[in-house]
């Protein structure tokens, strides 16, 4: 193998160097994704159930949010015509579906031609505010999910395309912020799950390339301490980029993205390619100062040092090829690449070393430096002291692993505010949604019946009621929406605001018009199925 790699050692390099520009071309297209669903157990019946429920109705995957503030209060006749006009400019973006706020938004109103819809927001020629604010607060019902308590801000809920992470929703992003930048008087916040994920994909790149810029800030000066000579400085720099150029061009190349744990490949390709490395060249030194020619050495590092690194580059491997049995489809990708990375790594490392050792500067490229070599003597002279003491270290790592115990079982994995960089305008936006909005998580309850029996049917309306009264006293929870709030706008419409009924005490031809209007509303399909076998409640909930 050692006298194979070093006759053709011109031949690697070259290929190596080529496959590092193909690969350079392709990175830039590498996705990025941060899909929660990823940290999900595959065999999870909770997580199988949810599924199951969002192939029957719409989910929240598909909506965005913008919070307006305008203090001391949103009713202002310019600050509402500006949010008219902001509204009507998102109308026209490709990839929006709808765009519903209190602008735009319509209340049912019962006529002589049955139940008709009356905008809240008239327009400025026939704006009454006195009446404005009236009419909002009366059908709070309605209007609680477009404007906050204090009302000093305004929510607009955008429908986007489906799936939320086609290339037409992600140009539909860029052009709400395009939108968003052209209103400056408006102060704009956004939020949702194709925000969060766009925000956060961000966040992964710029964190990678951050960490990138520390591994080689921390191998620099690991190993201008640990060599003697520049050139073998910068040739370890060398071998770890190319290994994790050709390492991410191959996952582009498979369409593998890089997901939230990917931060972690230039570590794990500094520890395998660095170490292989110095290992190598103690090997070399040492040979070197035995008297042997530059090509036996090379040879007998190879031969010696090669076989025990491929031992520890194997098994650490399969460490990682290990997190294949996961039943979460995160660790099951990220074990599969950081294998794949750490057996390229040593690859590369193994086939460049002929190149880095054959050359007239070789004697003394990889000579360790005296300062390393005095730490390290001293290092093991105190090692070699501390064995004569078996009893005293078998308590002190007896201690540690008491303490690693209760420190496994006071673990907390609650993922607090998303683990949200602090200089963010992702930040920013969370704040005001976690303020304003009741909260920037989302609450579902999902009530189900037996016998495919629907929900619609006045009894089980009665027990739905009861769902819907109770999660509105809990003080978690803000905004909470069901079919219900549908059934009590079309009472308060027939009935007038001053009813003492309940819509589910109706007589039967008033119920029948109540059912036959909540069935042309086509929203309905985010809180129930088509079956109406299946409620959904959905609130938002503070992040606790």
């Amino acid at each position: 193998m050692g006298r194979m790699l070093l006759k053709y050692r011109f031949y690697f390099l070259g290929l190596i160097l080529l496959t590092a520009i193909l690969s350079c071309f392709k990175i830039s297209s590498i996705q990025i994704n941060t899909d929660f669903s990823q940290f999900l157990p595959d065999n999870d019946p909770e997580f199988s159930f949810y599924k199951d429920v969002q192939s029957q109705m719409k989910g929240s995957e598909s909506l965005i949010v913008l919070g307006v503030t305008n203090t001391p209060s949103i009713y202002s006749e310019q600050f509402l015509n500006n949010v008219h006009v902001f509204v009507d400019s998102l109308k026209d973006i490709n990839g929006i579906k709808s765009v519903r706020g209190l602008t735009n938004l319509s209340r049912p109103t019962r006529s002589l031609f049955g139940t008709v819809q009356i905008p809240y927001f008239p327009g400025s020629d026939s704006l009454n505010m006195e009446v404005f604010r009236n009419r909002i607060r009366q059908d709070f019902q309605i209007t609680q999910n477009f404007i906050n308590n204090d009302e000093t801000s305004l929510f607009i809920w955008l429908e986007l395309e489906e799936p939320h992470n086609s290339p037409l929703v992600q140009s539909a992003l860029v052009s709400i912020e395009e939108v968003k930048n052209q209103f400056s008087d408006l102060d704009i916040f956004i939020w949702g799950k194709p925000y969060l994920q766009k925000e956060l994909n961000e966040i992964t790149k710029t964190s990678t390339n951050n960490i990138l810029l520390y591994v080689l800030f921390f191998l620099v000066l690991a190993l201008s301490f640990i060599y003697k000579s520049l050139r073998a400085v910068i040739l370890s720099i060398g071998l770890v980029l190319v290994s994790l150029i050709i390492f991410i061009g191959l996952l582009a190349y498979l369409g593998r993205p890089f997901n939230l744990m990917s931060t972690l490949f230039p570590t794990i390709i500094l520890v395998v390619g660095v170490s292989d490395l110095i290992h190598l060249s103690i090997k070399y030194n040492l040979e070197i100062e035995r008297g042997s020619q530059v090509k036996v050495a090379i040879i007998k590092s190879i031969q010696e040092i090669g076989l025990a690194i491929f031992i520890t580059s194997f098994t650490t491997a399969l460490g990682f090829f290990i997190l294949q049995l996961s039943p979460m489809q995160v660790l099951r990708n990220f074990g599969m690449e950081a294998g794949i990375a750490v057996i390229l790594t040593f690859l590369i490392t193994l086939v460049l070393v002929p190149t880095f050792f054959r050359s007239k500067h070789s004697r003394q490229s990889f000579v360790l430096s005296k300062r390393f070599e005095s730490y390290s003597e001293k290092f093991i002279y105190k090692v070699k002291k501390l064995q004569k003491y078996p009893k005293q270290i078998l308590v002190f790592y007896s201690l540690l692993t008491i303490i690693g115990i209760w420190g496994v079982f006071s673990i907390n994995t609650n993922n607090l505010q998303y683990s949200i960089p602090d200089n963010s305008s992702l930040k920013e936006n969370y704040s005001f949604f976690e303020k304003n909005l009741g909260g920037s998580r989302t609450f579902e309850l999902l009530l189900l019946t037996k016998e495919n029996l629907r929900l619609s049917n006045r009894e089980l309306l009665h027990y739905a009621d009861k769902v819907q009264n109770y999660l509105d006293s809990l003080p978690y929870l803000s905004a909470v929406k069901s079919p219900i709030l549908y059934y009590e706008a079309l009472h308060k419409a027939h009935k007038g605001d001053s009813s003492s009924t309940s819509f589910w005490e109706v007589n039967e031809k008033s119920f029948s018009s109540y059912q036959n209007d909540v069935n042309k509303i086509a929203s309905l399909q985010y809180l129930s199925n088509k079956k109406q076998t299946v409620f959904k409640f959905n609130a938002q909930m503070k992040d606790i």
